[in-house]
């Protein structure tokens, strides 16, 4: 950054980066995959989870509450497809509210950011540039100061 900025606009800046970098959707999106994937399965199946169901109702073991057409791996099978698609769930949901919470930080930051272009920003004691440097760089890494 060849401008000079003032410490707080400096780390503000560091923190606005960081939280960029870390507002990739990307392994959020596999979360929700896996979950959705699970979720297809236990749908296609669901004729067997309803029997699961009723037998669980009745207090009959699950291995025993397997249909008579299904073996007994099957059962197994469902049952660890159900609790990963718990898990799964759990862990997608949890994994967006951590995004929402990132993604407001950096809007409530960026607007910070907006607001302190025109106040102290930089150093310089005669008149400078720094201000519109900044906003070009900011928006060479992807963060539009402009609304």
């Amino acid at each position: 950054m060849p401008y000079h900025l003032s410490y707080i606009q400096r780390k503000k800046t560091e923190k606005l980066l960081e939280l960029k970098a870390r507002l990739d959707p990307k392994p959020h999106l596999k979360y929700i995959a896996v979950a959705g994937v699970l979720g297809l399965y236990i749908c296609w199946f669901n004729e067997r989870y309803f029997f699961y169901l009723y037998h669980l109702m009745l207090k009959t073991p699950f291995i025993l509450a397997a249909p008579l057409h299904t073996p007994q791996f099957m059962a197994i099978v469902d049952g660890v497809a159900f609790l990963a698609f718990l898990i799964f769930t759990v862990i997608a949901y949890y994994r967006s509210k951590d995004y929402q919470r990132l993604k407001q930080e950096f809007e409530s930051l960026r607007r910070n950011l907006v607001q302190a272009i025109d106040a102290d920003f930089c150093q310089c004691k005669t008149a400078c540039d720094c201000k519109d440097e900044y906003v070009q760089d900011m928006e060479r890494q992807g963060i539009n100061l402009f609304y």
